[in-house]
């Protein structure tokens, strides 16, 4: 369990060779479909897979672009309770 901005568990594994750009989220009582709706709305791409957010940043995402995502993360955690 990792705290953040959204998610009250991030989902991966922390062996080496399995290590990936992806990142997923998980919230209790957020629903991911309307988060990803939350974010598409703040210029955020992201996805609902299995019942959980997905994020796949990568070596362009800029500081300025994560703290854009970190906003929208706070934002969608409020507005899309499930």
């Amino acid at each position: 369990t990792v705290d953040g901005p959204f998610g009250d568990e991030l989902v991966g594994s922390t062996r080496p060779e399995e290590r990936s750009a992806i990142v997923v989220a998980e919230a209790d009582g957020v629903d991911p479909t309307a988060a990803v709706s939350v974010l598409k709305n703040r210029k955020v791409v992201a996805s609902s897979r299995r019942g959980r957010l997905r994020l796949s940043p990568h070596i362009y995402t800029d500081g300025g672009d994560m703290d854009r995502l970190s906003e929208a993360l706070i934002a969608a955690r409020t507005e899309s309770r499930a």
